[in-house]
């Protein structure tokens, strides 16, 4: 009798060991506005930020030999040195806290810390992130909570009104990601956010991106290849702001369109149906592709991909 009741002890402990686990694993997230994002902590491959004045292309190969059973996720161009760099284990396994603590240590990183993953994509945390004060909050109380954090304003570089980057120290025992949450979570601040570089940040996962020849002219329906917008480099520097809000003066806007819905600001109508935006025939669908081509939600596996995809639309119904 007692083996038995020792054998479900056990089995009942691994059960609940598991889901821990799962649960830990799940626990990682940054806030977007009061929205938990959950991602994926890959640990088998780091980000390294690097800082630009010391790097050089000899270095970073001198580096990458010193790693034996590890490597570089890409080569070095001969010309253009990198501002981060991926480092993996060849084996598939976690890299060790060792490894992590010897990239601190190198005078040519800023910041190292696990991959990130989220909706397929690799993301790496920059060691900054930025906050917003709330108009309740003052600088001296942002000042102060970087100085008891072990964080540094970074000066000099111009946002919105009241936003800051920070700069998390790569001594910290914590990364920038750890750092915005602790800063979100003191209720000072409308928004504090990770920036995060996106590996192969050109591509869209919305199923009708493809189709988008305009953003991205593959030669899709007999078309000239590379005859577009050039978004994917665009994207690159940045992909909207949603402090920017773009009024779209049209037939209206679907307001409980799946892939504007998120994007859409309270609207106006002008010709006094009082839609609030929204279109009042059925046939007026221009202004939706309109906001759509604008600000219809990226990688949200809906639809397509708006060109500024963090602005927000201010729906107007004028006709």
């Amino acid at each position: 009798m007692k083996t038995k009741v020792l054998i479900y002890v056990l089995a009942t402990v691994i059960v609940l060991f598991s889901q821990m686990q799962v649960m830990q694993a799940e626990d990682l997230f940054y806030y977007y506005g009061d929205e938990k994002i959950f991602i994926k902590e890959r640990t088998d491959k780091i980000f390294l930020n690097l800082d630009l004045t010391v790097a050089t292309k000899e270095k970073i190969n001198d580096f990458k030999n010193k790693l034996e059973s590890f490597g570089l996720v890409s080569n070095i161009d001969e010309k253009v040195i990198p501002p981060f760099v991926v480092i993996e284990t060849k084996s598939g396994d976690d890299i060790s806290s060792t490894l992590y603590e010897n990239c601190k240590a190198d005078a040519m990183v800023v910041s190292a810390s696990s991959m990130m993953e989220y909706r397929g994509k690799l993301a790496g945390l920059t060691g900054e992130f930025i906050v917003k004060l709330k108009p309740s909050s003052s600088y001296e109380q942002l000042q102060q909570m970087a100085q008891q954090n072990n964080c540094v304003i970074v000066e000099g570089r111009w946002l919105g009104k009241d936003e800051y980057i920070l700069s998390v120290s790569k001594t910290s025992e914590f990364n920038s990601l750890q750092a915005a949450n602790l800063f979100y979570e003191t209720g000072l601040f409308e928004f504090s956010e990770p920036r995060f570089v996106i590996l192969n940040p050109f591509q869209s996962y919305d199923p009708y991106f493809g189709d988008q020849w305009g953003l991205k002219n593959t030669g899709q329906y007999s078309g000239t290849a590379g005859i577009d917008i050039n978004i994917e480099s665009a994207w690159r520097i940045t992909q909207g702001n949603r402090d920017v809000k773009i009024a779209v003066i049209d037939e209206g806007t679907e307001l409980d369109h799946p892939d504007l819905a998120a994007n859409l600001l309270p609207g106006h109508d002008s010709t006094g149906r009082n839609t609030g935006g929204a279109p009042f025939f059925d046939n007026e669908g221009h202004g939706t592709a309109c906001s759509g081509i604008i600000g219809a939600v990226k990688d949200n596996g809906i639809g397509t991909t708006g060109v500024a995809p963090d602005c927000k639309i201010i729906p107007i119904k004028a006709s």
